[in-house]
């Protein structure tokens, strides 16, 4: 049996798979179901007369979006470790999701490249080469650690990422990830 040379902390835990990518799509689907909540709230903020609404209004969004950052966040590791495990490439107890993403085999880390490259520019026209792609995957790889704790930090929302980037990734790994699993199965 050939050994694999990526980190191996996982290397004794049977690690199924299809629930993986199940909790992996639960995590999408409520920071979905956040960042709805957040848009309808930021539509109606606009429209509202009294102060006390408006005050109320602002306090839902900024509930909403900590949460909805840290479900995509959360969302996007697990698919990384999911097509890890998928790959039979070991992948570190780690949250960092530029680490993680490295850890993918070659062809997989082009194939997300790839589908990121395509939502950028077919919603908005823009091309995205991998310098910028690195570069916004740096700026997003520890939103997990950092959002999960926007209420105890204080004032951590200065130095917060607030990039759409997080979702275009996360979308470009769930769609690799679920194709993957309906190839295999």
């Amino acid at each position: 049996m050939k050994k694999n040379k990526s980190k191996q902390i996982h290397h004794d835990v049977d690690i199924d798979i299809q629930r993986m990518l199940n909790i992996a799509n639960n995590f999408y689907e409520a920071a979905v179901l956040c960042a709805e909540t957040k848009t309808q709230v930021d539509a109606e903020l606009f429209s509202l007369d009294g102060n006390n609404e408006k005050i109320m209004g602002k306090a839902l969004v900024t509930k909403l979006l900590a949460p909805s950052k840290v479900n995509i966040s959360l969302a996007s590791e697990l698919y990384l470790k999911t097509l890890c495990q998928h790959h039979l490439t070991m992948f570190e107890k780690k949250h960092d999701l530029k680490d993680l993403y490295k850890d993918l085999p070659p062809d997989v880390r082009e194939k997300i490249f790839i589908l990121v490259k395509e939502y950028i520019s077919g919603g908005t026209g823009i091309s995205i080469d991998e310098k910028m792609f690195d570069k916004q995957l740096t700026l997003i790889s520890e939103d997990f650690e950092k959002w999960r704790y926007v209420g105890v930090w204080g004032n951590i929302l200065k130095t917060l990422n607030d990039s759409d980037f997080i979702w275009l990734f996360a979308n470009a790994l769930k769609e690799t990830t679920n194709k993957l699993r309906k190839e295999t199965m």
